[in-house]
């Protein structure tokens, strides 16, 4: 029986196979081993996109967020031109005298005192330095 397996099966050839199958697991070990690394680095990659998503999304909301609430802060506030500037030294008498105008517009204007409140008077360009100067020559 045994001389009848050996003629069934050619001892070179099965050699032979054995070798190949050998050479077919380190390839596969091989390339095994190069798709964790890219699955590995893909993985790396992707977290990267994802926090830089992350960081500007979260960027524009905060600018969202800023932009809304300066929105809200000039929601009730009115720019008014040609308010002539006031003659007083101080600068306390001089917002004093700008609050004053505004009340007599809002008066004009029949707003009563429970409508509308006057929490600041802001004048938007500075005291111009030739009225300043003209005025300390009049004193």
């Amino acid at each position: 029986m045994e001389v009848r397996l050996d003629t069934k099966a050619d001892q070179n050839e099965v050699s032979r196979l054995e070798v190949q199958i050998g050479s077919f697991d380190k390839r596969f070990t091989t390339i095994e081993t190069a798709v964790q690394s890219v699955s590995a680095t893909k993985k790396t990659e992707e977290d990267m996109v994802k926090d830089c998503v992350e960081k500007v999304l979260k960027a524009k909301k905060d600018d969202d967020e800023e932009e809304k609430a300066e929105r809200d802060r000039r929601k009730t506030s009115v720019i008014i031109h040609g308010v002539k500037e006031s003659d007083c030294d101080q600068p306390k008498d001089r917002e004093d005298e700008d609050l004053r105008v505004l009340a007599a517009m809002l008066h004009e204007m029949r707003f009563d005192d429970d409508e509308v409140k006057i929490a600041k008077v802001i004048r938007l360009e500075k005291r111009s330095a030739d009225q300043a100067v003209k005025q300390s020559q009049d004193q």
